[in-house]
């Protein structure tokens, strides 16, 4: 599901055996399911997750960089977040979790709009994942951010935003799930939740099948140690940013586009250690709440790296 800011984006990184959950950027917004539909998986950054053991897992920490090529009206960005999670067994790349971090994205362009160069966010993810039987989990918690220029630093740039996800096991394959996501975005406030989640270790694929972030992943090449997994998705990008105009206006601009991707991860036999993906970013909007110098820019390629640490 979504997984940013950006580029992002809102997710729950994915466990083999312990508890767990981590985008990359704006689209990482959303929380992901659980990866095995046996285990109960953490939220990135919650405090209160656990090991399989009752002990708090490792802090990870993780860089998420993203570039959208673009100049003049085509408009382009690079953004780089750093995040931190609790590092558990094989999580998958989390692009639309809302892990505890911050980053900064650069705009180039569009030359019509008075934009700032630069925007920043700050986010701090306070939940987790339970599991309350053989057949149910859930999925609840709050994410506070900060998303400004630091020029506005108005109640505006706060946003206070959420999930409550509840997933049922059908059979140790197959997962249901059903909930929704509070994004506090000007343009999209919320978004519901629901699909189903496919997985089987052994023929070596995990389906999400789940609005609003769906991704379908299969290993490609397994060693003893580490493996290597194929995947393609779909993904809202975006967010909504304080900001002040040229003129010192104080004013909200909110960024969304829709994305197509392919990406190749690579996993140790405890976690993931990489993730590339590239694709192409169509449905693109400049909105702001005053409306002046509104813009649909082209649509233009997506690159996105993740490096656990």
């Amino acid at each position: 599901m979504f997984r940013g800011q950006d580029d992002g984006a809102i997710r729950i990184d994915d466990a083999a055996e312990a508890d767990d959950a981590t985008d990359s950027s704006i689209s990482h917004e959303l929380p992901l399911p659980p990866t095995s539909l046996n285990a109960s998986v953490p939220l990135d950054g919650s405090d209160a997750s656990t090991t399989g053991d009752g002990e708090l897992p490792e802090l990870g920490s993780a860089l998420v960089v993203t570039s959208l090529p673009g100049s003049g009206d085509s408009f382009g960005l690079f953004s780089v977040d750093f995040r931190s999670a609790p590092r558990v067994d094989l999580p998958q790349s989390g692009t639309l979790s809302m892990p505890t971090g911050w980053g900064i994205t650069w705009l180039d362009g569009p030359t019509s709009m008075d934009l700032p160069p630069q925007l920043y966010h700050l986010t701090i993810d306070m939940g987790g994942v339970s599991r309350v039987n053989d057949q149910w989990t859930f999925d609840l918690g709050v994410t506070p951010g900060w998303f400004t220029d630091f020029e506005n630093r108005r109640p505006e740039a706060f946003r206070m935003m959420g999930r409550a996800v509840a997933y049922r096991d059908l059979d140790s394959h197959r997962q249901v799930a059903a909930g929704f996501v509070y994004l506090d975005r000007d343009d999209i406030p919320a978004l519901p939740v629901v699909g189903m989640v496919l997985d089987d270790p052994d023929a070596g694929y995990h389906h999400e099948l789940v609005f609003p972030r769906p991704r379908l992943s299969w290993r490609w090449k397994e060693t003893v140690d580490t493996s290597r997994w194929v995947y393609v998705g779909s993904e809202l990008g975006g967010g909504s940013w304080a900001i002040k105009r040229q003129d010192r206006t104080p004013d909200v601009v909110t960024l969304r586009d829709l994305r197509l991707l392919g990406g190749l991860e690579f996993r140790s036999n405890q976690r993931r250690l990489a993730t590339i993906e590239a694709g192409v970013v169509f449905g693109r909007e400049i909105e702001t709440r005053t409306g002046i110098g509104d813009y649909s820019p082209p649509a233009t390629g997506m690159v996105r790296m993740w490096l656990d640490y």
